[in-house]
């Protein structure tokens, strides 16, 4: 007798358990939205060039075009970058062509408190002859590090290629 309730109870207990786990189901397929059958493109935000966990450029990236169409060419730079590249709130940023001459110097602000050792966000905008550029097709942008000591041993700075096309 004992063994056959004991039979009983767990036929019970696996039924109840067989309805609660149906009833789930059925419930989380009403709530579910039902899946597109075309997909959607994703669309991706192009990653910032990085530099030694230091600096991040958002625009920029490597190998941008840069139009010499207009005769007064202003480059947008923006990214982040760790509160000791700056000093005083701001960093130099120069256009080279592809000899290295310099086409034009802008200075980077920061957007936020610089005095961290966290990303601070910064922009500089920097102004130039585009008909300077036209010696050459490539040139690069250079984020120098400030270092109001001067020593050599605190200079940094990240380059990033890019292109001129008249």
């Amino acid at each position: 007798m004992k063994k056959q309730s004991l039979v009983i109870s767990l036929s019970i207990a696996v039924a109840f358990v067989l309805i609660v786990l149906l009833v789930y189901r059925v419930n989380m397929s009403r709530t579910t939205p039902t899946q597109q059958t075309q997909s959607q493109p994703v669309q991706t935000e192009p990653s910032p060039t990085v530099y030694k966990d230091l600096v991040e450029i958002t625009s920029p990236l490597p190998d941008s075009v840069i139009d010499l169409m207009d005769p007064e060419t202003v480059v947008t730079v923006t990214g982040k970058a760790r509160g000791n590249w700056f000093f005083e709130a701001s960093f130099p940023v120069e256009l080279l062509n592809e000899t290295g001459d310099v086409l034009a110097i802008g200075i980077a602000q920061a957007d936020g408190e610089w005095m961290t050792t966290d990303y601070v966000p910064f922009q500089a905008s920097v102004k130039f002859k585009a008909t300077i550029a036209q010696t050459g097709s490539i040139g690069a942008l250079v984020l120098r590090k400030d270092n109001p000591s001067g020593e050599p041993a605190y200079d940094d700075a990240f380059t990033v290629p890019v292109r001129f096309v008249p």
